[in-house]
């Protein structure tokens, strides 16, 4: 284990990302986040995977490295920021501390749901905050763009020229220390995009010193954020993010139709192309599917987002492989066979129709209460659930009973509705807080994943 693969998401932490706290509520001590106790919301932080074997994005890995930072200075993250970096980058108005102090609340943007309501109580606090707890400003963030640059010019009092390289080298999955690492030409980028609850941005810098932030507040924001970016890319001339100019070719409606089928993506996530009605659509199993059109007879794309994919066909005509590119993002994958694919192809089929119609599975509320109680007793029934879900279960289980335990009894249990992914959707009231808890369940009825999220 090394800071580096912390810092790259390859150290094989667990975690995604937090949803943070509500106003006025109880934060935990960043150990209590790492162990998943009370009064933490989110699992145990722990290494499951082998450090270094791949990428996975674990903003829990980055609160390990925040503890390391007060370990190692004895000061508290937000102070050590402010004077390490935030100061001498003139980033004035940006400060790391949870929640934001009062005096200064009247800055910040108020945070907004996709819906247009108002987050309750406002913003939320992010105790993890090497992870999600930088309050900012579009400017602010420019000005760590540029030192960055300066940095990589010998010209930065913050880091040394050899560390700022360092910190840009692309690991295993394309990140450096922090942002993500870009570029289709010689000229290079660095990236990131920030979601909180209520907010969402995004800023891509070139080391030569082009670039831009966008920053809304709104849960939807990301779409918006992202079409200004590719606006600006496009009146810049930049070589990546401009909008791609793609024509639809006339293709033979079997040609098309042949590249049906389900590709297992090098991350692990399924990709699948099938029809809906008339129309050939894609996605990565259990989000959004996307109409899909022919540049040729090997070749399709996403008029609503930039998405290409490129096929390659076997002697005999027949896809073996499919290459998946989002934006700047690229993933390779093959096609599995139709035994394995016909699972997933059969759950997206009831995930549509179950959207349509508003049911939950008829299982699904018996089946949360069950896997509550199971854990708080340090009991999960292991045989219930899928063997992914199983084992993340056995390898967070501490973690989880303490924050289920802390929870108490479960009072209320109501369906809210069916999501896009097929996930049912419940609100849960506890004696000691509220969740919201979406459960995806497989064929065979057994927990295939779990979501939870505050209030």
């Amino acid at each position: 284990m090394t800071l580096r693969k912390l810092l790259t998401h390859t150290a094989g932490t667990t975690v995604h990302g937090f949803p943070g706290y509500e106003a006025h509520a109880k934060l935990p001590a960043t150990t209590q986040v790492l162990d998943g106790v009370t009064p933490a919301n989110t699992p145990a932080v722990r290494v499951d995977a082998l450090p270094g074997a791949a990428f996975r994005y674990s903003g829990g890995g980055f609160t390990v490295a925040q503890q390391v930072v007060h370990d190692v200075t004895g000061v508290p993250l937000p102070g050590f920021m402010r004077d390490a970096v935030l100061a001498p980058l003139n980033m004035a108005r940006s400060t790391y501390e949870q929640p934001l102090p009062p005096e200064r609340m009247a800055e910040a943007a108020a945070a907004y749901r996709g819906d247009g309501s108002a987050v309750p109580g406002g913003p939320h606090a992010y105790p993890e905050m090497a992870a999600a707890g930088l309050w900012t400003t579009p400017t602010d963030l420019a000005h760590y763009a540029l030192g960055v640059r300066a940095a990589l010019a010998g010209n930065s009092k913050v880091i040394t020229a050899e560390t700022a390289r360092a910190m840009l080298a692309p690991g295993t999955g394309g990140h450096g220390l922090g942002p993500a690492i870009g570029g289709r030409t010689q000229r290079k980028l660095f990236t990131h995009g920030g979601a909180n609850a209520g907010y969402r941005c995004v800023f891509v810098a070139y080391e030569d010193g082009e670039g831009a932030v966008v920053m809304t507040n709104g849960d939807n924001g990301g779409e918006l954020a992202n079409e200004v970016m590719r606006t600006i890319a496009h009146v810049y001339q930049w070589p990546d993010y401009s909008p791609p100019i793609r024509v639809v070719a006339q293709v033979k409606p079997e040609a098309v139709d042949r590249l049906a089928g389900v590709y297992e993506l090098n991350d692990g996530s399924l990709y699948a192309v099938r029809k809906s009605g008339e129309q050939l659509v894609g996605h990565v199993v259990g989000q959004k599917a996307v109409a899909l059109y022919a540049s040729s007879e090997h070749e399709l794309f996403a008029k609503a987002d930039n998405v290409l994919l490129k096929f390659t066909l076997d002697a005999n005509g027949v896809p073996a492989s499919v290459q998946h590119r989002w934006g700047e993002w690229e993933r390779n994958g093959a096609r599995i066979s139709e035994a394995r694919a016909q699972p997933a192809l059969r759950g997206i089929e009831q995930a549509d129709q179950r959207f349509k119609d508003q049911k939950p599975r008829a299982q699904a509320e018996a089946a949360i209460r069950k896997l509550f109680l199971d854990i708080a007793a340090g009991k999960p029934d292991y045989e219930r659930m899928s063997a992914g879900f199983a084992n993340i279960t056995r390898q967070q289980l501490a973690g989880m009973q303490g924050f289920v335990k802390g929870l108490g009894e479960m009072r209320r249990l109501a369906f809210q509705r069916v999501n896009e992914d097929g996930s049912d959707e419940y609100h849960a009231d506890f004696a000691n807080g509220a969740l919201t808890i979406s459960i995806v369940l497989g064929d065979d009825d057994r927990i295939d994943g779990v979501r939870v999220q505050p209030g």
